[in-house]
């Protein structure tokens, strides 16, 4: 993996990825993540983000009051992002 750089709210939003046994709804990553103040228009800006970056996948969708909400996992292990930190070419 190449070293990708991530914000300190991106940091801890794959944090909260990495800790969970299955995939999360951004519903649930804000109810994880309850002492930030994110707006829910930061919360998709920073998904997004981590998508592009090659960090996160969506894998499906979940009900959501009358909607579904995506859900997304971590494509790679903290491990190997750390690995990919510290690592010199």
């Amino acid at each position: 993996m190449k070293n990708v750089y991530l914000t300190k709210s991106e940091k801890q939003i794959m944090h909260a990825f990495w800790q969970a046994d299955h995939p999360l709804s951004c519903t649930e990553l804000l109810s994880i993540c309850e002492l930030r103040n994110w707006k829910d228009r930061s919360i998709f800006s920073m998904l997004n983000d981590l998508l592009d970056k090659g960090l996160l996948q969506s894998v499906g969708f979940v009900r959501s009051g009358k909607t579904y909400a995506r859900t997304f996992e971590a494509v790679v292990s903290q491990a190997e992002y750390l690995a990919g930190i510290i690592k010199t070419d």
